[in-house]
């Protein structure tokens, strides 16, 4: 508990000096332009207030009933997990690279912590996606419904088919691999 303490205590003063950002202001462009880990600029500007769903029994029957008959990417995540933020950074190019690629991002983290989750996704610039965050404390049938093989490890990403079928790889996912799924 003491480094959780820590590291949000370091990610909260790290985050609160950026400048623009107001959340949940329908209507309002939310300025992400400030400087990633990687040196590079987000140009992505949202023309909407981020909307973090919550995630709860049924919740990933949903998101692929929705998706039925079409290629989609669930990406696990969490404020506790630094190799995330990486991840969500690439994410944030590949969505520029791909406007049509169908990305969620389901946050494994307790809604106590729903403040941090929404300065992080709009600090790495990915709140044009679609935002899940597990909103059940008993947390091991919500990754059950995900997948049964899952015991949580993180980042974790899910690749599905239009036909259904998917495949499920934990760490960093480099780019170039996404990209060849794209294709």
């Amino acid at each position: 508990m003491k480094h959780r303490v820590a590291f949000i205590f370091l990610s909260l003063s790290f985050l609160c000096v950026v400048p623009g950002i107001t959340l949940g202001v329908v209507g309002t462009e939310f300025d992400t332009t400030s400087e990633l880990n990687d040196g590079e600029k987000s140009p992505i500007k949202t023309p909407f207030a981020l909307q973090l769903k919550p995630f709860s029994k049924g919740s990933m029957e949903t998101i692929k009933s929705q998706r039925k008959g079409s290629a989609f990417i669930v990406v696990l995540w969490s404020v506790d997990c630094p190799p995330c933020y990486e991840e969500l950074e690439m994410w944030r190019r590949v969505k520029a690279s791909y406007p049509a690629l169908d990305v969620v991002l389901i946050s494994t983290d307790a809604m106590a912590l729903n403040d941090e989750v929404r300065r992080v996704v709009e600090k790495m610039g990915v709140a044009m996606l679609e935002h899940w965050q597990f909103a059940d404390a008993f947390v091991e049938p919500l990754r059950y419904e995900i997948d049964p093989g899952w015991s949580g490890e993180l980042p974790r990403t899910y690749f599905y088919s239009a036909t259904g079928e998917y495949v499920g790889r934990s760490g960093i996912i480099k780019q170039d691999k996404i990209e060849a799924w794209i294709e």
